[in-house]
């Protein structure tokens, strides 16, 4: 005979025959040694269990009266009992299937990197095509633009021109008289190069878009006339446009007008110089002299006026938090400032803060 033992590992039930001599078994299926009842009456006892007795049927509980005020309760319906559901947990959060996700995974186009659905041709973002492997070419309206700072270059070359010979004019009917040509040269050449560093340093702004969209800005700055820098400005280093109004005059400010001062001074000794070593001065000397003298004081008034007295517009291209890092341009023109402003930020395509 035999008899049969569940497994403590797997729950299978192995079958074991009764002369089997050790008190433990390997199971065929997971490799646990299971225990075996020893030998004799025990595994007898397994072999030919006892069936217990069936319990005698309770006798009906007495129905409750009529008049009894309890409370009626329901019998439970006849019929099998549905078994309880069975809930199986897992120790693992993770049982690495991955979820179904419904229409299909996105795929990411391989123009512009954008998600789009997994069956479809074109992308909505870029347009590429995934049959044909190709992007549309997109065509951008060229753009041209330049802007300078304050009155056009001829207009400035041309008032320039014009104060120096007025003052050239003025001063040669004085020293005719006087005779003082040293004096006349070095006032007229100090006048002349003050004029032509207030009229001829200015700022110029050059911005560009071919077809294919490449933008290109380009800020150069003059002296006297002179171009003395021209570079491209990089737009991924700025991330925006920033606008403004200043009225703050810096120490290279204070330095220049005290240094026109000084040199409507010089200019004024010496023709008084030139006077006092003279005779006799006649009327027209008399009026050429003040001419002189107050046309060597004009510069350092304007400049007290520009940079102290009037209130700035500014454009400038932001770095970090609309901070302003390059300054495109300075001056009077309020118009000028949003022109430029809003042209870089439709162009270029980066964001306008006005302040």
């Amino acid at each position: 005979m035999a008899f049969s033992v569940v497994c403590t590992g797997c729950a299978q039930r192995l079958e074991v025959a009764d002369d089997f001599p050790r008190r433990k078994l390997r199971c065929p299926h997971c490799g646990v040694m299971c225990e075996l009842p020893p030998p004799g009456k025990e595994r007898a006892a397994v072999s030919n269990p006892v069936k217990p007795k069936a319990e005698k049927a309770a006798r009906p509980a007495p129905q409750p009266a009529p008049s009894s005020p309890a409370r009626t309760v329901q019998a439970a319906p006849k019929g099998p009992v549905p078994p309880e559901p069975i809930y199986e947990f897992s120790s693992d959060p993770d049982d690495g299937k991955p979820y179904g996700v419904h229409g299909g995974i996105p795929r990411p186009c391989p123009n512009c990197h954008k998600d789009m659905e997994p069956n479809a041709r074109l992308c909505v973002s870029c347009g590429y095509d995934h049959e044909t492997a190709k992007a549309p070419e997109k065509v951008f309206e060229p753009v041209e633009h330049e802007w300078e700072a304050g009155w056009p270059f001829k207009r400035r070359l041309k008032y320039a021109v014009l104060g120096a010979i007025a003052f050239f004019l003025l001063g040669l009917a004085g020293t005719l008289a006087s005779g003082e040509w040293l004096s006349f040269i070095l006032s007229w050449l100090t006048f002349t190069g003050m004029v032509f560093f207030l009229f001829g340093t200015f700022d110029r702004v050059n911005l560009s878009r071919n077809k294919r969209g490449q933008v290109k800005l380009h800020y150069s700055w003059r002296c006297c006339f002179i171009e003395w820098k021209s570079d491209r400005v990089l737009m991924k280093d700025y991330d925006g446009v920033v606008t403004g109004r200043m009225s703050e005059a810096g120490i290279l400010h204070w330095a220049l007008f005290g240094f026109l001062v000084l040199s409507g001074v010089f200019t004024s000794l010496n023709i008084a110089i030139g006077a006092l070593a003279a005779e006799k001065i006649h009327f027209l000397e008399w009026l050429g002299m003040i001419v002189l003298m107050v046309l060597g004081f004009v510069p350092a008034a304007i400049t007290f006026y520009i940079f102290f007295v009037k209130i700035e517009f500014f454009t400038a291209l932001a770095a970090g938090h609309g901070f302003p890092a390059l300054y495109l341009y300075k001056g009077w023109k309020e118009e000028h400032m949003n022109d430029l402003a809003e042209t870089i930020s439709k162009v270029a395509v980066i964001p306008l803060q006005r302040g």
